[in-house]
């Protein structure tokens, strides 16, 4: 990495770090922005359906292969949800550089891991909204589920921004901070699976890539993907079996 592209990763990576964890002291001006960040509405679930989330990192030299998340039983709690990791290149558009996943991105070759997602306020959303979720991972054992990791969340998923009318939002992903693994961020796009192909796909997008031109911050290699490259994500998962539960919204 090149000491430009490090420089514009740590000052975007801010953002996210400098998120406090607690509701507490919350002061900051509500702003339009903020004002349409709602994680509970961006991930809300139908009875017996399940949501699918198509999400691409933003960095254009991410190494980083596409995620498909399910989600079910979102409540004003959290929610549960599975996700996929697809393997290999998912990038073939102009500008953005495509390379094989690495070995620590690939989080030991699992094809997909069960989560279960507690929702929380950051100091993004306006309150009540909450914008963030503290993750922890689960075992599916004859149909109950079982905590790995009860004391501590395996990431803190926290969103940036999100469109006005709920169909996708950016969000920065961080390990949680009493873990012991190196504090670096994620940046993705992520967009609910049924409106990919929608006609108001494109002011979504406009609107996310305004958001990124907004920041103080150097933007350097962060870029909003083009539809082209969604929909790819979206189609490897519906031809992978293991990956398509075969109703969702």
């Amino acid at each position: 990495m090149t000491m430009k592209q490090c420089t514009s990763l740590v000052g975007f990576a801010l953002l996210a770090i400098a998120i406090p964890t607690n509701s507490e002291g919350d002061t900051q001006d509500s702003g339009t922005a903020r004002s349409n960040i709602d994680i509970q509405k961006f991930l809300e679930t139908k009875v017996n359906e399940r949501l699918m989330v198509v999400s691409v990192s933003l960095r254009t030299d991410s190494n980083e292969y596409c995620k498909v998340d399910f989600y079910e039983n979102t409540t004003i709690h959290g929610t549960f949800f599975v996700r996929h990791y697809l393997h290999g290149n998912s990038r073939n558009t102009v500008g953005r550089t495509v390379i094989q996943p690495s070995k620590r991105l690939q989080r030991s070759n699992k094809q997909r891991e069960s989560f279960i997602g507690e929702f929380r306020h950051l100091h993004q959303a306006t309150l009540p909204k909450l914008d963030s979720m503290y993750i922890y991972q689960y075992d599916l054992y004859e149909s109950h589920k079982t905590l790995k990791n009860q004391l501590s969340p395996e990431n803190v998923e926290t969103i940036m921004f999100q469109s006005n009318d709920n169909v996708c939002a950016i969000f920065a992903t961080s390990p949680d901070r009493r873990s012991n693994r190196e504090p670096q961020s994620s940046f993705d796009l992520r967009i609910r699976a049924s409106d990919i192909n929608a006609q108001h796909q494109q002011p979504c997008l406009r609107n996310a890539e305004e958001f990124l031109n907004s920041l103080k911050q150097e933007k350097g290699n962060f870029r909003v993907p083009d539809m082209e490259t969604l929909k790819r994500c979206k189609l490897r998962c519906e031809q992978q079996s293991s990956c398509n539960p075969g109703h969702s919204t």
